[in-house]
């Protein structure tokens, strides 16, 4: 196993106009960036100019696994030509060394610790993402599906010509015309990369996040507590701007809607499982808590240190108590009643908020493993052609 680092050329996905002048897209300079422990391979200087295929990839991804073959019998056939190729994962060397011992990959393969490259590229994708850059440090073309990149592709990279890794050719706007309006739509959806989280707004049959991460819109569209998603960390990081509306009158519509769009957007499969999972077992109730009559309730998070709420049931509590320790929350036998409180602890200190739950409301949180409903996320696999 060789050791070393050397700068390569990286690349960051421009998807809002906005965002042009920091994070360069396709047709502009990759900035350097560094490297650090070669797993297998070794990243000498050669001389003459290269081309790269750079892979960003984990053992745990199945969409990746899938397209090893492709990309192997691409490395194997430009072996001699310009071209290097490189796969960078976030995970420990002991895993990468063991997943080696049985899946074989040409080319060099080096590990990016704690996704630090990955992350600074801000493609707004999942793994698989495959970047091609021009043995002149242009980025040439970007795609989480691997398979769309042929040998004749790779040719025009090395020649530097255009990259066309899309099926259907350039996306466009639809024509101008005044009887297409977006407000007039009777259906909408859109979903961008961004790349900074921001405000919500929603009704009944319309949905609008300036910047939400993928667990935060897969919550709502699947009607689900964050806490009882289990999705790769890689996932997790990613922010959209979602705009949806369905028909007036028919909000049933619009959850299956962005259930459809998200899952084709972020490039992932969904499945509901029964799972034995960390749970917290809220133990004590009633408490001090008081029987209310009330219609009004607010919840405050971890950074504010406050929840209360007025004229809630239990399970309105539950849910708030759940999005502060970030751990499913479970009440074993929830009273019909409606109840009233106010509960304010330090979020800067460790443990306030579990005595503050305690000491003012008489709750108690015991940790337990319960057999529950998740919803389970994983990057789509991509079946490869023989």
């Amino acid at each position: 196993m060789a050791l070393g680092r050397r700068m390569i050329w990286g690349v960051s996905v421009i998807i809002c106009q906005g965002w042009a002048q920091q994070f360069p897209t396709v047709g502009r300079s990759a900035p350097k960036l560094e490297i650090g422990t070669i797993e297998q391979g070794s990243v000498e200087q050669k001389s003459g100019p290269r081309a790269t295929v750079l892979e960003f990839w984990a053992t745990w991804c199945s969409a990746c696994r899938q397209a090893i073959p492709h990309l192997n019998e691409l490395a194997e056939q430009f072996k001699g030509r310009p071209i290097d190729f490189l796969s960078l994962t976030s995970e420990s060397e002991e895993t990468v060394q063991a997943f080696l011992k049985t899946h074989v990959m040409r080319g060099v393969v080096a590990l990016d610790p704690s996704d630090k490259v990955f992350q600074s590229f801000k493609t707004g994708l999942g793994l698989p993402a495959t970047v091609l850059i021009t043995a002149s440090g242009k980025i040439a073309a970007i795609t989480n599906e691997p398979v769309r990149i042929t040998s004749a592709k790779l040719e025009d990279l090395i020649s530097e010509r255009p990259v066309d890794l899309s099926l259907l050719g350039p996306r466009r706007l639809i024509e101008p015309d005044p009887k297409i309006n977006d407000t007039d739509a009777l259906v909408r959806m859109v979903i961008t990369p961004v790349f900074q989280r921001s405000a919500v707004s929603r009704t009944d049959d319309q949905f609008e996040s300036n910047g939400s991460t993928l667990p935060e819109l897969l919550a709502f569209a699947y009607e689900i507590s964050p806490s009882r998603l289990v999705i790769p960390v890689t996932l997790q990081q990613q922010i959209y701007a979602v705009q949806a509306w369905v028909p007036r009158g028919n909000p049933e519509q619009l959850r299956p809607l962005m259930q459809t769009a998200l899952t084709a957007a972020a490039g992932i499969q969904v499945k509901r499982e029964e799972r034995v999972v960390n749970v917290m077992v809220m133990q004590g109730l009633l408490g001090k808590l008081r029987e209310s009559h009330g219609d009004r309730s607010g919840a405050g998070g971890r950074s504010t240190g406050h929840l209360s709420g007025d004229g809630v049931d239990l399970d309105t509590l539950r849910e708030q108590v759940e999005a502060v320790v970030g751990k499913p929350v479970v009440i074993d036998r929830p009273a019909g009643v409606k109840v009233e409180y106010e509960l304010r602890w330090d979020a800067a200190k460790p443990g306030s908020f579990e005595a503050a739950l305690r000491n003012q409301l008489g709750l108690e949180l015991k940790p337990e493993q319960r057999k529950m409903e998740v919803l389970v996320v994983e990057a789509r696999s991509v079946t490869v052609a023989n």
